[in-house]
């Protein structure tokens, strides 16, 4: 066939010869540079080893990544897109900025270090990390940077705390989603500027949280696309031991910045 168009792979029977099959004809179109065409909501890595290898040879294979709601639900799947419409957002976070960020007590290296976080903002390059104890103000600050980068172009910033990001994900699992996990993780990890509030990660971590966040933060790592996380004091101890592949990118200084914010909780200050 001169032209083969093929939709929705990845929906088809998952059975040896099913896949075996798949294969046969991918692998023929493949090396007679047959012209084809093929639609699919899968990740990459979700496809057979075989069949991955053909679809992501770039001398070969133009990728084309559509990041847009479902046309048949018209974009207003209120049950599944309002959770995910508040992740690409600041709306939770809109009231922290840097004017109202009060230090509980006078310190040079403290006021060095929020003088630090401000030039960040305002041409973010690179990763920076803000580590500290409860109420220290890491989210705050964070949110501040988020909130006062302009980048332009209809480009926004995009916070979230590892555990919501978890759950956006997993809720493209839903059959009435209107983004595929792909698509999805994809928006996310080209964001103009993450900021990934409350990261952690521990031995009890799933196989499949790990793996995403590694595959996150690589892609982050390797594009050197603007990153702000903020670590509690635990979890940035453990970090090395438990989650060293994680560890090595963060503790690159070429291209992150650490901050760490010796500041007591804030909200037992206000208490007292």
């Amino acid at each position: 066939m001169e032209l083969l168009i093929i939709d929705d792979l990845g929906a088809e029977s998952a059975s040896q010869w099913a896949q075996e099959k798949l294969y046969q004809l991918l692998n023929h179109r493949y090396n007679g540079r047959l012209p084809t065409v093929i639609t699919t909501n899968v990740d990459e890595d979700r496809f057979e080893e075989r069949i991955a290898s053909r679809l992501l040879d770039t001398q070969l294979t133009l990728q084309l990544r559509f990041i847009l709601p479902d046309y048949r639900r018209g974009g207003h799947d209120l049950n599944v897109n309002a959770a995910a419409a508040d992740l690409t957002n600041l709306s939770r976070y809109q009231s922290m900025n840097f004017d109202n960020f009060l230090l509980p007590f006078s310190d040079d290296r403290a006021v060095k270090n929020i003088r630090r976080v401000q030039r960040y903002a305002q041409e973010p390059a690179g990763w920076l990390v803000i580590v500290g104890g409860p109420g220290a103000g890491k989210t705050h600050l964070a949110a501040a940077i988020a909130n006062s980068w302009q980048p332009g172009q209809g480009n926004k910033p995009m916070m979230v705390s590892t555990l919501d990001l978890m759950d956006y994900l997993r809720a493209t699992f839903n059959p009435a989603a209107a983004v595929s996990l792909a698509n999805r993780f994809e928006e996310i990890r080209r964001a103009p500027l993450l900021v990934l509030d409350d990261f952690s990660v521990s031995e009890k971590t799933s196989e499949w949280v790990a793996q995403k966040l590694f595959q996150l933060l690589d892609f982050r790592y390797l594009t050197h696309l603007p990153t702000v996380i903020t670590l509690s004091d635990t979890a940035a101890s453990s970090l090395e031991k438990q989650h060293p592949e994680l560890h090595s990118r963060l503790a690159d200084t070429h291209l992150v910045t650490w901050i760490i914010l010796n500041l007591p909780d804030y909200r037992r200050s206000r208490r007292a």
